[in-house]
């Protein structure tokens, strides 16, 4: 546990480090001698007289009214000095005489744990540190212990460890965020479906998403700063405006075909009319969110992944919305050409 601590502590960023090993008291143990032995004395005898000498033994008590008091007698409030008492504290053998409980027991002086906490029976120390996040993030924080801890595990093999705390419970948000986020896929596909009257064209709107969650990756790199949960919040909000720009693209498209143009031209069209649109979502949605990428206050240190994550992110996926769109929507009309061809040949067979 302190090979531990002293790991944590040479990392930049973590501080205020605790843990229940930190926190001892002196503690005083004792073992009968020979002599005590040998006139009949046991551990339950001498613990009983100690524990009356330093808690108070009831004495006497009597009735004043209708209350009942108990006179205790023990130690007073100056007498601090444990380690003299107990040299100096008379021990009553069986016959009434008394001896010196110096020469009954040896004293044995060792630091012990205030609390010993257990987990289905075994023992567990807790370390508990704070992170400074404009520093290092707690990821890196786990990262970096992870390979540290499992190096000084290794000399003890009975020994076990886990990371709990806010590294715990931020894997259990990001895999309830993974389970939500699937399910959200799903329920996107069926609203854009519907009005699309397809089952082809929410995939391909759905094929940018990728590319704008590798931008919010880069932007992280190029900024500097480690992916946390505030950049998967970000990355889905991102996914909302990207799919937002592909479908204003793919309607504006449906809408030509609809008019009687043929697939490139709609094409064309529809990037000509939704090109400034697109651009200037984009630009302003970036441009908005500026200041907070290159804000350093340590009150905004939570959101700026997040801006990260959505800045570079759609500007990225602009640049795939406007040409990558296109070229697969031209795909796709050529394919469903192809089939159209072939049934019509198949049913005049």
């Amino acid at each position: 546990t302190l090979q531990v601590i002293g790991e944590l502590r040479s990392l930049e960023g973590v501080s205020g480090i605790e843990s229940s090993i930190l926190k001892l008291q002196p503690e005083v143990a004792f073992r009968l001698t020979r002599d005590a032995q040998a006139l009949g004395l046991t551990n339950a005898d001498v613990t009983a007289q100690i524990r009356n000498a330093l808690n108070g033994q009831e004495v006497y008590d009597f009735q004043r009214g209708t209350e009942e008091i108990n006179v205790v007698v023990h130690l007073s409030d100056t007498d601090t000095d444990i380690q003299t008492f107990l040299e100096n504290l008379l021990i009553t053998l069986k016959d009434g005489t008394t001896v010196p409980a110096s020469v009954l027991v040896d004293l044995e002086y060792a630091p012990s744990e205030i609390k010993i906490e257990r987990i289905d029976g075994v023992r567990i120390t807790d370390i508990v540190a704070d992170v400074d996040k404009s520093l290092i993030s707690t990821t890196d924080v786990v990262k970096e212990m992870k390979t540290r801890v499992a190096a000084i595990v290794e000399d003890f093999p009975q020994v076990s460890y886990s990371f709990e705390g806010e590294a715990s419970a931020q894997a259990d948000s990001i895999a309830d965020l993974v389970s939500a986020g699937i399910l959200a896929i799903f329920g996107i596909y069926a609203l854009l479906a519907i009005p699309l009257k397809s089952y082809f064209q929410p995939i391909i709107i759905f094929s940018v998403v990728p590319f704008s969650i590798i931008g919010a990756l880069w932007g992280h790199a190029v900024m500097s700063v480690p992916v946390s949960m505030p950049s998967f919040l970000g990355m889905i909000a991102l996914v909302g405006v990207v799919i937002n720009d592909s479908l204003v693209l793919m309607t504006t498209y449906n809408d030509s075909v609809a008019a009687g143009e043929d697939g490139r031209a709609a094409i064309v069209n529809a990037g000509v009319k939704r090109f400034r649109p697109v651009i200037l979502t984009s630009v302003t949605t970036f441009a908005g969110l500026m200041p907070l990428l290159f804000e350093t206050s340590q009150q905004a240190a939570f959101v700026v992944p997040m801006a990260i994550a959505m800045g570079f992110g759609i500007i990225v996926a602009t640049v795939f919305t406007l040409i990558l769109l296109p070229i697969l929507i031209y795909f796709s009309s050529d394919i469903h050409g192809l089939v159209t061809r072939l049934r019509a040949r198949r049913a005049a067979a």
